[in-house]
């Protein structure tokens, strides 16, 4: 049934420019690639919660399954704030909530993160009653389900330091798939790493603290495995004090500053991501000082690369300004599993995607439109997240927004990769 229903999707080419089109497949090339469902209309909703902050998704290769966590703020007023999470086990098409963990009447989560390691979902949270506190929960990857033997552990508890941001990294798509990766940035400006393996810190490897001896690291904190490497494998991203775009590496064990900024102003929102030794770092950037932390009102999107582990890094290239010069956010990019360098972003209420292969010769494909509707809306700028699921392409997270509420929704990617996308001598894909 998937495949035939797979040609309806092919019927979406008329509402992509000309222009966006790539190169088609080798002949037979699609036959063999199957895709969700659900309505291209509209996605999937996660959840009926109507005011959801930060969410975020992974995929569990060796499950096959998909994981999200939200912050659900019931706003405004209401005395149900809670911590979601859901699970799919037919790629998106459907999603089952597994746990809901209550933070109190008008208790915020500050920061919060998922990743996906052996048999497990990993969910790292900071709660607004304990802001010093970074805690880790453990999920099922077969199901979703809490792992209540685990319950949860407190990775950071610094008094009178508060958690600014989290993210978390795994090895899940190296042959080990066994070790996490966690990072955090606190109030006094302390980048910290920690690493376990894939139990969590409940087997009997405890969380180990490796000193980056970075005190002054601002924010817009994201990190990523580097899948394939042959040298540096972790990277973190983030804006220092100064407003400079960062990159700190393992190993060797340094930061490299990746761009310049004039005030703290100037970079907005940070993204990296990295397969072998190309790591791929976008961010935004205001041209505004008055904007400050408003990342809804950066005017440009840029992406720089680098082909050796981040020693050099291309010079930065403008991707977005389509449509919109003020309003460019929520972006997310993926290199997962060798499949090309793939980003999204929200510009002007319309949700875009661009493309290329990792090698340095390689050109970004033209625009993709993958949403227009007014419903995105401007101000919700945590929202857009995009990931490799296996076989299927590219899933994607996003929120419809309007004046009431701000569900979460699913989405495909209208980008499918074939096999020999990044070792063939021309492009293997299509945008159905």
């Amino acid at each position: 049934m998937r495949h035939a229903l797979m040609w309806s999707l092919l019927a979406l080419l008329s509402f992509i420019p000309n222009g966006a089109r790539c190169s088609e497949p080798e002949t037979g090339a699609i036959a063999d690639t199957e895709l969700p469902t659900a309505s291209r209309a509209t996605g999937v909703l996660i959840g009926s919660e109507n005011w959801n902050r930060k969410p975020a998704f992974a995929v569990n290769d060796n499950a096959g399954t998909l994981f999200c966590v939200k912050f659900d703020q019931e706003y405004p007023g209401d005395n149900h704030d809670s911590l979601r999470t859901y699970v799919s086990t037919d790629d998106g098409l459907s999603w089952t909530e597994t746990y809901v963990l209550p933070t109190g009447p008008d208790l915020y989560i500050i920061d919060l993160d998922v990743v996906a390691v052996a048999g497990y979902f990993y969910v790292t949270y900071a709660p607004e009653d304990y802001p010093q506190q970074a805690k880790i929960r453990r999920f099922r990857a077969s199901d979703g389900a809490v792992d209540a033997d685990y319950g949860y552990k407190i990775v950071i508890d610094d008094p009178g330091i508060e958690i600014r941001e989290l993210a978390l990294a795994s090895n899940a798509d190296s042959g080990n798939n066994s070790r996490l990766r966690y990072f955090a940035i606190q109030d006094n400006l302390a980048l910290r790493y920690f690493w376990t393996d894939h139990e969590g810190g409940h087997g009997v490897t405890p969380w180990n603290e490796v000193a980056t001896g970075i005190t002054d690291a601002n924010g817009l904190l994201d990190a990523t495995y580097a899948e394939g490497h042959t040298g540096t494998y972790v990277y973190a991203a983030y804006r220092a004090h100064s407003g400079r775009l960062m990159v700190a590496r393992w190993a060797p064990g340094d930061q490299v500053e990746i761009e310049s900024s004039p005030s703290l102003a100037g970079v907005a929102e940070i993204r990296v991501s990295a397969y072998a030794e190309t790591v791929v770092v976008a961010f935004t950037v205001s041209y505004n000082p008055s904007h400050g932390m408003d990342r809804t009102t950066a005017h440009e999107l840029k992406v720089r690369i680098s082909h050796d582990g981040g020693d050099t890094w291309t010079e930065a290239a403008l991707l977005s300004n389509l449509i919109d010069i003020e309003h460019v956010y929520s972006l997310d990019l993926s290199l997962r599993h060798d499949q090309g360098i793939v980003i999204i972003w929200n510009e002007g209420g319309s949700i875009w995607m661009r493309f290329r292969e990792r090698a340095s010769s390689a050109r970004w494909s033209e625009p993709i439109l993958l949403r227009n509707d007014a419903t995105i809306g401007y101000g919700v700028w945590d929202a857009a997240r995009i990931e490799a699921v296996p076989d299927l392409g590219w899933g994607m997270l996003h929120h419809w927004v309007d004046d009431t509420a701000w569900p979460v929704v699913f989405d495909w990617a209208p980008v499918v990769f074939f096999d020999g996308f990044e070792s063939s001598g021309h492009s293997h894909w299509t945008v159905p």
